[in-house]
């Protein structure tokens, strides 16, 4: 609830969004595959900043990879979000 809520605000209020396509624009799914730029911030890592996503379910080699990775992991080392002990 709270990470819907963060995106629908953060979309909302945005004076800019930008979807970047890595080569491959859909997965192996059929489903589209973009990064999110929201006043040139990236969403995916916004929320996992937060503790409100994960890094999970990688099909490939990904742009951004890197940066979620490390996201997460100082989330979990804040214990943020998902990573909340309570």
């Amino acid at each position: 609830e709270e990470a819907s809520r963060y995106t629908c605000d953060a979309l909302s209020s945005a004076k800019e969004i930008r979807l970047e396509y890595e080569k491959e624009k859909t997965d192996k799914y059929g489903r589209n595959l973009a990064w999110v730029f929201v006043d040139d911030k990236l969403l995916q890592e916004q929320l996992i900043q937060k503790g409100y996503a994960k890094v999970a379910y990688l099909y490939g080699d990904y742009k951004y990879t890197g940066r979620l990775q490390k996201a997460e992991k100082e989330a979990k080392a804040q214990e943020l979000g998902l990573w909340n002990k309570e």
